[in-house]
């Protein structure tokens, strides 16, 4: 019986998106997806790309789910995709709030020099290493052009 729990929660979820969504909307972003696993409180579905996992992570989409999944599993519900990826593998997330993770920006360091001019560091250059001389003969002739 443990084993069919997420499947039997699931088919409630779909059945509340169903009566709260378009047709159209309900056959092509929630039919599809799958429950995997159900455990404590974490219901994990199969969505069928990335593109699939976002849309349903959008501002039209995720209220609904959101508002299925709490209505019949409680506020403490969590949501994980499971996500197919190149060569039919998987990879889980977790639901992201529809806030997707971003790089963060990375302070740039600018010296000023004695007149107060703004001077950009050398990225090649690393402190602490010191310089070395690379000897000709160890670089295959192909690659020196001699003139």
């Amino acid at each position: 019986m443990e084993n069919a729990k997420h499947i039997q929660v699931w088919n409630e979820c779909l059945q509340f998106i169903k009566n709260n969504t378009p047709e159209a909307v309900y056959e092509k972003w929630f039919k599809p997806v799958r429950a995997l696993s159900l455990i404590g409180s974490t219901l994990t579905i199969e969505v069928l790309s990335d593109e699939h996992m976002r849309q349903l992570e959008s501002d039209r989409l995720i209220d609904i789910l959101a508002a299925a999944l709490k209505k019949v599993l409680g506020d403490s519900v969590k949501l994980m995709y499971n996500v197919r990826v190149v060569g039919g593998s998987f990879v889980t997330i977790p639901h992201q709030n529809g806030k997707w993770p971003t790089n963060r920006p990375v302070p740039f360091p600018i010296q000023r020099n004695s007149k107060d001019e703004a001077v950009i560091p050398n990225p090649f250059i690393i402190p602490g290493y010191r310089s070395f001389t690379l000897i000709p003969s160890l670089i295959p002739s192909t690659l020196l052009k001699i003139s």
